[in-house]
């Protein structure tokens, strides 16, 4: 690590005569191996209390045996408290080192009142000699201990902590961590940890999906709680004054009292990626917008960053991409609100990554630090960023909007994820540091075949991180996506086992076969525009540009013969929207859905005359079916959620997705159409991303993604207090 962590000591229960623990940190009744009780923990408190503020062990000595005599007969340095310790705190740390345990500080429940009123009245201020009764301390590896929560959490001594403000420039930074409840899944996809712009509450999630829950943990207080009404939540960030909690649920950009309400509904918003609550009011975030209420009105797609007040107000775009980048996200308003930081993605790929500032007056922007996501300002004038799960600092000439020096690794070990540029790390507006620890490591998924009851057999021996399912017509070959540094379809022989790599420039994702199975057809983003691309399938030749676009678009489905293409493109006014690419004569496409609501993932029937898809117009995702080519009516499949519509080869059958249920619905075609009634067919958790399943020709066997990386749940959250004191010592390039 780049900064020293205090070490956690879990000590069993003592004994008389039995001598446990690290020599600085016993109380005078341990080092004479006499029994102890809750006591000895008071003494050690104090303990950890004396060395955050002092900046120094309360007993010393070069050996054990010279620290158990300081223990027993010294007195600590008072004078090495900082002169504006209040006269509580002084009082408070005599009571700990009373050395007769009877004339101790006899509860720690105690301690907390005297920090309470210490906070209350911080002007109070003694003399630095305390009375000559005070007595001594005990340290490092119960510091870890009080800070983890075992007896008395990081709550008291970040108590303390604050009620020192300001500190002293040479005050030390302080390192704590505390558990958090215990969590199956975790979001690493999503900002889920946030830590308020006066540091003093860290917000964090736990479960994903659905099961997600935000809570808050307040430094000065025992416990983190949920936050009534962040269910299912996700991107929690603070209001300047702590009260309030920004985040993301069901669609939409919400806010909530972090003391108990309900959530307030700001806007609509799909593809959010960062949110900052300035101190004039407003909320900055990425995604794509549109006022709450009303999906039908969108701002624009997701190429941009938005501003909107956080009392009432439409969201305005202040950003947007320009060619030969793929969006603007993780915005961060810096003082005085006249610009911001964001990050610019120029590939599939976090590496392709660059952080910006935009002038909020002119609306332009420039490029400070190429290779870099996550930006945060630290004053007085610190530029923070990550990369790859580790943290960068460089100095910023907040007047110029520039990086004024070379930037230094300052922390590792940050988790991360490497498909989606997001860092489980936030800061204070003066440096305070919240993150969650955790490798940044590559995802492992593997390709697995279930039959119809989800019995499922794995087909990969290898694991990467596969995605997008295509299978071809004969159903011995998938195509897919195996992301990386840059993005390329593969193929794999199902009878041989062999993977195989076809696509070598660019970043391509979403393959798709051709009906006659020679083909493969995928997306492509180079040179600033997206494209529609052809290859042979073996491999063999050159590929073949069939569309191009600045925005997004994806090939979903061929008409059976193979003379229509049916794909979906973004439109920063109308969402996104399918369209339909003639692949034989003039090759000029024609919308077939395009309304202000979402319409994707169109698949055509085996016998062409329909066309599934998928939209959000009712304000959840559901399956709808019209004829191809029209006009005509329109039927609603799903009677819950529904994504990515699947047809059984025969026509007979429709398959769509349902949080993590296959469901199917009897289809009967030809000159009147009818559905079933949707059922469920069997139940998986599989990684969904793009075309993330396909059947077989018989309909016997589903191909799914299955995500394998090692469970990285995290157990707790880490806080580094006054770590700007420690940004700056690395930046000046000095040693410890």
């Amino acid at each position: 690590m780049l900064f020293q962590k205090f070490q956690r000591i879990a000590t069993p229960a003592t004994r008389e005569g039995v001598l446990l623990g690290t020599a600085v940190y016993m109380s005078p009744e341990q080092a004479r191996l006499k029994s102890v009780d809750r006591r000895a923990d008071i003494w050690a408190f104090g303990c950890v209390v004396y060395e955050m503020l002092a900046g120094k062990q309360a007993f010393e000595g070069d050996t054990a045996s010279d620290a158990l005599a300081a223990v027993l007969r010294g007195e600590p340095d008072w004078k090495a408290l900082p002169a504006e310790t209040p006269a509580k705190i002084r009082r408070l740390l005599a009571r700990c080192f009373e050395k007769d345990p009877r004339r101790r500080l006899r509860d720690i429940g105690d301690a907390r009142l005297e920090i309470e009123e210490a906070i209350a009245s911080p002007e109070a201020r003694e003399p630095a000699a305390p009375p000559a009764t005070a007595p001594k301390a005990r340290p490092l590896a119960r510091l870890a201990w009080a800070f983890a929560g075992l007896l008395v959490g990081a709550a008291i001594t970040a108590a303390v902590w604050y009620a020192l403000k300001p500190r002293t420039p040479s005050a030390p930074h302080v390192s704590l961590s505390f558990p958090i409840p215990p969590v199956k899944a975790f979001d690493q996809t999503a900002q889920n940890i946030a830590l308020s712009h006066d540091g003093t509450e860290v917000a964090f999630v736990i479960g994903s999906g659905k099961d997600a829950q935000v809570y808050v943990r307040r430094l000065g207080e025992f416990g983190a709680k949920p936050v009534p009404g962040t269910e299912g939540a996700s991107n929690p960030f603070f209001s300047p004054d702590g009260q309030w909690l920004g985040f993301t649920a069901n669609g939409k950009l919400e806010k909530v009292a972090i003391s108990g309400g309900r959530p307030q509904d700001l806007c609509d918003v799909q593809s959010f990626s960062g949110g900052a609550w300035a101190p004039d009011g407003t909320i900055s975030f990425s995604g794509m917008a549109s006022p709450s209420g009303r999906p039908g009105l969108p701002i624009g797609g997701t190429q941009g960053c938005f501003r909107l007040s956080a009392s009432v107000g439409v969201p305005q775009q202040v950003s947007k991409a320009e060619k030969g980048e793929l969006g603007h996200y993780q915005p961060a308003v810096l003082p005085g609100g006249r610009a911001m930081l964001f990050t610019i993605s120029k590939g599939f790929s976090v590496e392709q990554a660059s952080i910006a500032v935009l002038s909020l007056e002119t609306g332009t922007w420039k490029t400070l630090v190429e290779n870099a996501t996550a930006p945060h300002f630290v004053q007085p004038g610190i530029l923070v960023f990550a990369r790859q799960g580790i943290l960068w600092a460089a100095p910023f000439d907040l007047s110029q909007l520039k990086v004024s020096g070379a930037p230094t690794p300052v922390l590792e070990g940050v988790m991360a994820s490497t498909s989606f540029g997001t860092e489980q790390f936030s800061l204070s507006d003066d440096g305070e540091l919240a993150f969650i620890a955790g490798a940044s490591v590559e995802p492992e998924r593997q390709i697995v075949g279930l039959d119809r009851k989800g019995e499922a057999r794995t087909l990969t021996t290898e694991k990467r991180a596969y995605e997008d399912l295509s299978l071809s017509p004969d159903g011995h070959h998938l195509a897919m996506t195996v992301e990386g540094p840059e993005w390329n379809i593969w193929t794999f022989d199902l009878g041989r086992g062999v993977l195989a790599r076809l696509t070598l420039v660019g970043d391509n994702r979403d393959p798709f076969w051709t009906p006659n199975g020679k083909q493969i057809v995928y997306t492509s983003f180079r040179n600033g525009m997206y494209g529609l691309y052809e290859k042979a399938a073996d491999g063999s030749g050159s590929e073949q540009e069939l569309y191009h676009s600045k925005n997004w678009v994806c090939a979903e489905s061929f008409s059976p013969g193979g003379q229509y293409l049916a794909f979906e493109e973004n439109s920063p006014s109308t969402r996104t929207d399918i369209w339909i690419l003639p692949l034989h004569g003039e090759p000029k496409p024609r919308p077939f859905v395009q309304t202000a609501y979402t319409e994707w993932s169109p698949a055509f029937s085996p016998d062409g005359h329909w066309i599934a898809y998928e939209s959000d117009e009712s304000g959840r995702s559901q399956i709808y079916i019209q004829p191809f080519p029209g006009p005509g009516g329109r039927w609603q499949i799903s009677n819950e959620d529904g994504t990515r519509p699947f047809w059984n080869h025969d026509g007979r059958e429709l398959y769509y997705i349902n949080e993590k249920k296959v469901m199917v619905v009897p289809i009967q075609g030809g000159a009147s159409f009818s559905a079933g009634t949707p059922r469920v067919l069997f139940e998986g958790d599989f990684f969904a991303s793009g075309h993330f399943y396909d059947i077989s020709p018989n309909g016997q066997e589903f191909f799914f993604v299955k995500d394998v990386t090692p469970a990285g749940a995290p157990k707790e959250v880490n806080v580094v207090l006054n770590w700007s004191s420690e940004i700056k010592r690395l930046l000046s390039g000095s040693d410890r």
